[in-house]
């Protein structure tokens, strides 16, 4: 992830930190702005990992914003798939652009995110039946596994955690 964020952002027409306005706290994007070049779609089946290489693949959703972003995208994704938010924060502590990120825009992300999260779970039928999903609203497997308090792993928990 790191080695993406040092990537330029090329000069072309791609989304910029707006395409959060509709989940941010008041439609203020201001905290997810920046320059970095971002995958956001971090699901298993778009990270190829091979023997010399990794590989980052449909970019369906890039966007200049904050490089941080893509670290939080990244983490609510290792939480859906079975990591506890514990894991993910460690994992995304060891990203430079993680660690640089302010707490406050982390927290206006994470609440976008949740925010974004219920809209699509709210919206998606089931395959098939056309009946609703069911929302994970509870918290991680056991006490010594929760992020941090405020944490995006924390908030993304009380979302999408198995």
């Amino acid at each position: 992830m790191d080695a993406l964020a040092r990537l330029p952002c090329p000069d072309v027409p791609i989304k910029d930190a707006t395409r959060w306005r509709p989940y941010a706290d008041d439609g203020d994007t201001t905290p997810f702005e920046g320059d970095a070049l971002l995958h956001t779609d971090w699901k298993p089946d778009n990270v190829l990992i091979e023997p010399a290489a990794v590989r980052v693949v449909d970019w369906s959703w890039p966007t200049r914003a904050a490089a941080w972003i893509d670290p939080a995208c990244f983490l609510v994704q290792l939480i859906a798939n079975g990591h506890t938010p514990a894991e993910a924060d460690r994992w995304a502590m060891g990203t430079r652009a993680w660690r640089a990120a302010p707490p406050a825009a982390v927290d206006a992300f994470a609440r976008a995110t949740v925010r974004l999260w219920d809209e699509i779970a709210d919206a998606t039928p089931r395959r098939g039946t056309g009946a609703r999903p069911m929302r994970r609203t509870h918290g991680p497997r056991r006490d010594a596994d929760r992020a941090q308090p405020g944490s995006l792993g924390a908030t993304a928990a009380a979302s999408v955690v198995a």
